[in-house]
């Protein structure tokens, strides 16, 4: 309960103070990198995940929902924040919008700190509730296979999220454009999690997590191609990287003119 609170306290001034740090540091690259480093150790420690804990033990029915709503929070934030920092930092330059974000953090700390005292649960009950110590937890072998189907998709997702505005920018989009688009992947990220949540709650969870995993395999593969058209020998697809992949053959999911009510077109017909 209260251990839980001091501590998540303590990241939050930690990661404002780190943003502070950011927006007047003069140093090297390799500087801003190993502060981008303590910032991203910090900010996981203070993200929604951390609030998972109280949230398992306190609902026994519609757990998923609840876990969706707790996480989806940054989902929001991710829709509104990446338009009103790039504003910010096209009029003020990106320092100024560091210093922002620092303010906003200890601004919202106190009420996350308020509302998350209003319940204690205490960690001693969460280790009843599992029935496994720290030590049995990390001889068990399914412990390992999460955490590494845990690092590979943080790698993989996290890693596109993160270079998702400069891929955009390098493109050629301008950066306000670039931010606004970034705030739709938020949009994205909370409708997700309230609807994996809503599944959960009535699908096998590693069946929804699988599912989820294709799509976003698919919304890759989609990024990854700029172009697909008929060519003389068969169809080329130009991907985003400027290369080109020939094929005398292509498989295309059409749906077309025959669920345009789901918003398809005869794009895969006009090819």
């Amino acid at each position: 309960g209260l251990a839980l609170i001091a501590g998540i306290g303590t990241r939050y001034v930690a990661l404002a103070l780190g943003f502070l740090y950011i927006s007047v540091a003069q140093g090297s690259l390799l500087q801003f990198a190993l502060v981008q480093l303590f910032l991203a150790l910090f900010a996981l420690g203070a993200g929604p995940v951390n609030l998972t804990r109280p949230i398992n033990l306190v609902f026994n029915r519609m757990r998923g929902l609840a876990l969706g709503i707790t996480i989806g929070g940054i989902g929001l934030t991710a829709a509104v924040a990446p338009p009103v920092v790039g504003r910010l930092i096209e009029d003020h330059g990106w320092r100024a919008a560091y210093q922002l974000l620092a303010v906003a953090v200890i601004c919202v700390a106190p009420l996350v700190l308020l509302l998350l005292g209003s319940r204690r649960v205490e960690v001693k009950a969460a280790v009843a509730a599992v029935g496994a110590q720290p030590p049995q937890v990390l001889r068990d072998p399914l412990f390992w296979r999460l955490a590494a189907a845990f690092a590979l998709v943080a790698l993989g997702v996290s890693g596109f999220i993160t270079h998702l505005v400069p891929m955009l920018t390098d493109d050629g989009m301008p950066a306000l454009k670039a931010a606004q688009v970034a705030g739709l992947l938020g949009v994205a990220v909370l409708l997700g999690r309230l609807g994996v949540g809503f599944l959960v709650d009535r699908i096998f969870a590693p069946y929804v997590a699988a599912g989820v995993m294709l799509l976003t395999t698919l919304g890759f593969c989609l990024l990854a191609v700029d172009r697909v058209a008929r060519s003389g020998e068969g169809f080329e697809a130009a991907l985003s990287d400027g290369s080109v992949v020939r094929s005398r053959s292509l498989v295309l999911a059409t749906g077309g003119k025959s669920i345009p009510k789901m918003g398809a077109t005869g794009w895969a017909y006009e090819i």
